[in-house]
């Protein structure tokens, strides 16, 4: 099995206070990426359909001292465990949040993420900090859409159609 870790972090301009309060909204972050919640049994724990066959099980601590969520993800798709670990820590004025997700897998995982790209997967860490932010300032979560997700992984995408001939 293959670790593959991508960590994203952004200063907003919030007070950790309200940063921390959002972050414990974890089913509204999108953590999984466009994946519907199809079940939510509270904020720490939710279900999320992966595709027509698989659903995706969340789980989230919190670590107060330390304004750390880390969220477990049991896909019925792999045998393994998935993570994002989101973390928020005062910095001037403003908050840092920092996103590291690490998906688990062997050679199709491995496979897949070399298709989506390192931007592909880092566009859901930016959404799940713009998702903490809108819910501190007191909006409604976005969720990405199919087509938010290609056009991040887009340009990788084209790069390989390119380098194999299929324009």
């Amino acid at each position: 099995m293959t670790d593959n870790t991508f960590t994203y972090d952004e200063l907003i301009d919030l007070p950790i206070d309200a940063v921390w309060s959002a972050m414990k909204r974890t089913s509204e972050l999108d953590v999984l990426g466009g994946q519907q919640v199809i079940e939510r049994d509270s904020d720490a724990d939710w279900t999320c359909r992966t595709d027509e066959r698989n659903t995706s099980r969340c789980h989230a601590d919190y670590d107060e001292p330390s304004r750390t969520v880390t969220v477990t993800i049991a896909s019925t798709a792999k045998r393994v465990k998935d993570t994002t670990t989101i973390e928020a820590r005062a910095e001037g004025d403003g908050t840092r949040v920092a996103v590291t997700a690490v998906i688990r897998g062997g050679a199709v995982v491995s496979a897949m993420l070399k298709l989506i790209g390192r931007a592909g997967v880092q566009s859901v860490n930016r959404r799940i900090v713009a998702n903490i932010a809108t819910l501190a300032r007191g909006g409604a979560t976005h969720t990405m859409t199919e087509e938010e997700i290609s056009a991040a992984a887009g340009d990788r995408l084209d790069a390989l159609r390119e380098r194999s001939g299929r324009r």
